[in-house]
């Protein structure tokens, strides 16, 4: 049943002409039909109304979350296959303690996200599945429910690619290998056993099947229940077919009455994890006719969908209903065609010597029973943006996934990067390694302007070193300039080389001041600067008739540092700017550090940045260098606290033997956000 139908002659969708959504959208795209959903959800959930029962609706079926939503609120909970569809089941508000995890192959990265948010149970498939459950949970000094997926040897009548219940397929486990862990459950101390699991395969019309497989399962929990096993859950799987062509599939009051006997005397409620059932007759594709093609044996239809956006009839030769979504006037003839799409495939097809009316040029059409298994399968082949999706609800209708344009189908390539923060500098990190971008100047002042783009105070481009087992750090300021070097800028570069798995906690990285290494420990990174060089102490600056005793010193960029007794006083844009392009300082420029101490052990920083042309929050080889120069003018000793005026600490460890060495800056690097930019605009610098 679906609320697809025709009133003289017009598609409709519940109340609302398929025809007038088409008109407020481009095709293709997927529509829904909310009720249908709910009908379909409801007669699920009163045929099991005589026992206690979880329905576990299957992501992977459709895991649009506005319709993972509408289940949710029902009171579904979600039948998941991987860590991507937790994420989208907890968006969609379904209780982790509704949710099951099924899969032959879960990560390990996978389990622990699962156990993390406390999802009901696990369907085991294999030995060393249970194990890597076990020990994962463990670290976490936490129990992990789980359910064995029973083998019942049954075979259906149902396409070979979705047949899960032999042991020719890759899926469950042997009831005698099933038995024995249940036995040595004493081995695994962080592990719950509380069900059995079985799923044969799906679009399954036969009750018989079913009747053959939960038969197994219960057999096997009166077995354990004989030797002292209590279980508390049958799951026994989805996978009920429906009608795509002339299908005669039991209904879910049918399928109750076949399960229930078999079922009830075990004293277990019963996961049920529909799918199919649920969305297949809920969605249509809606498409349209680009050119009418002959040639001497054939006709085809030429439709602007392709088999990236259903490939159910190419992957397993399926059946959907085509018609036009205004049905001809009787008497208007019929043809036999071939309804193919763009895609360069032979495979590219909805149907094959079909018999339907004859459709011309700009005719829209309906491909039906296309919910479940259409969109979630849907691809990017031939570049091809992914289309939108949209549902009924009423008389009313609403997008709920917007088409993708041809700037997301270069997302994660090219146009990437991340938001990161150290200490008050903001920095825009790109992963470069590919080198996409041979020069950053261009890119960092479209980018860095604030108000205008992302906005930042410098762009990082991480790329390979020249060294094997290196890594390189190259910084571009918001005027396009490239710094040599730049403290918070590196600890952030680090935390996301890291975090990318790109290194290890530890790292080194060659910049234009040399190799810096670095190390990742919780939120904060450790680095270790190159050693100070071209130190002068007690300069004489004049600036405006005004005298400023300075000291010069650089850590990888120049910087001259100047003692205040109150540095929130001074006006730093204004002497700052005056003091950095100072003859003596040209042509590279200076950065101006004033700096009030405030103990032996701890100084306040504020700083006038060359590059930025401006003062900001911080600067990592600022603070470097305000401590080894109080350090050296006796006001300080190692390690040296360092305030900054963006509020965070710093803290400069080094030695004083015979000169400043290891001098390590250690602080720390938040990530802000992930984001993608189009382009950057000719002449933005």
């Amino acid at each position: 049943m679906h609320d697809f139908h025709f009133i003289d002659g017009e598609l409709y969708c519940e109340t609302v002409k398929v025809r007038e959504i088409a008109s407020h959208d481009r095709t293709p795209f997927y529509l829904y039909s909310r009720k249908t959903i709910s009908d379909h959800y409801r007669k699920l959930d009163n045929a099991f109304s005589p026992v206690p029962h979880l329905i576990c609706y299957s992501l992977k079926a459709n895991s649009n979350i506005a319709i993972c939503r509408i289940l949710a609120q029902m009171g579904a909970g979600a039948d998941i296959t991987s860590g991507g569809e937790l994420y989208k089941a907890k968006m969609a508000g379904m209780p982790p303690e509704k949710i099951v995890y099924a899969g032959v192959g879960k990560t390990r990265e996978e389990i622990k996200y699962a156990i993390e948010n406390g999802i009901l149970m696990f369907n085991v498939e294999s030995v060393q599945e249970l194990y890597a459950i076990n020990e994962t949970a463990a670290a976490f000094g936490k129990k992990a429910s789980v359910a064995f997926r029973l083998n019942p040897e049954v075979e259906i009548d149902t396409h070979t690619y979705t047949k899960t219940g032999t042991s020719e397929n890759k899926f469950g486990i042997a009831a005698e290998e099933m038995e024995e862990l249940f036995m040595r459950r004493d081995e695994f101390s962080n592990i719950e056993m509380k069900g059995i699991h079985v799923h044969i395969g799906s679009q399954i019309t036969d009750a018989q099947p079913y009747i053959k497989s939960v038969s197994k399962a219960a057999d096997f929990a009166k077995t354990l229940k004989s030797r002292g096993i209590n279980l508390e859950w049958l799951n026994i799987g989805g996978g009920m077919g429906i009608i795509y062509k002339d299908e005669k599939p039991s209904t879910a009051a049918e399928f109750a009455h076949a399960v229930l006997p078999l079922a009830e005397p075990t004293g277990l409620k019963l996961i049920i994890e529909p799918g199919r059932f649920i969305m297949g007759n809920a969605g249509i594709l809606v498409t349209k006719v680009l050119y009418i093609k002959k040639s001497k044996s054939r006709r085809f239809v030429v439709v602007d969908a392709g088999m990236n956006d259903l490939i159910r009839p190419a992957l397993y030769q399926a059946y959907h209903d085509i018609k036009p979504l205004t049905l001809p006037s009787k008497g208007r003839e019929s043809e036999v065609v071939d309804v193919v799409g763009p895609i360069c495939e032979s495979g590219d097809f909805f149907a094959m010597d079909r018999d339907m009316p004859r459709v011309g040029q700009g005719d829209l059409l309906a491909v039906f029973s296309v919910g479940a298994y259409g969109f979630s399968m849907a691809s990017n082949y031939n570049s091809r943006p992914r289309t939108a999706e949209l549902l009924v609800e009423g008389a009313s209708f609403r997008l709920i996934r917007e088409r993708e344009t041809y700037n997301d189908l270069v997302c994660g390539e090219r146009h990437r990067f991340t938001k990161m923060c150290a200490s008050g500098n903001d920095f825009i990190i790109i992963d470069n390694r590919s080198e996409i971008y041979p020069d950053g100047s261009v890119l960092a002042s479209g980018l860095c302007k604030r108000c205008h783009s992302v906005g930042a105070d410098g762009l990082l481009l991480l790329e390979n070193g020249k060294s094997p087992g290196n890594l390189k750090m190259r910084i571009f300021n918001p005027d396009g300039s490239e710094a040599e070097m730049c403290g918070n800028g590196m600890r952030c570069i680090a935390a996301f080389a890291y975090k990318e798995r790109i290194s290890g906690r530890e790292a080194r990285f060659e910049t234009l001041a040399g190799i810096i290494s670095t190390e990742v420990t919780g939120d904060e990174v450790k680095i270790k600067m190159s050693d100070p060089s071209d130190i002068e102490i007690s300069l004489k600056l004049s600036v405006d008739g005004k005298e400023y005793p300075a000291s010069f010193i650089n850590t990888g960029v120049p910087h001259t540092v100047i003692v205040v007794d109150k540095v929130d006083k001074i006006a730093v844009e204004s002497s700052g700017r005056k003091i950095r392009c100072l003859e003596r300082f040209q042509p590279e420029g200076t950065n101006v550090d004033f700096v009030e101490v405030v103990n032996e052990e701890e100084i306040c920083l504020r700083t006038y940045e060359r590059g930025v042309e401006a003062e900001t929050l911080a600067c990592g080889t600022g603070a470097a260098a305000s401590a080894v120069i109080c350090c050296l003018l006796g006001k300080v000793k190692a390690p040296v606290e360092v305030k900054t005026k963006g509020g965070s600490t710093l803290k400069v460890h080094f030695k004083k033997n015979g000169g400043i060495k290891d001098v390590y800056l250690q602080g720390d690097a938040v990530f802000v956000y992930d984001g993608t930019f189009d382009r950057i605009r000719e002449g933005s610098k």
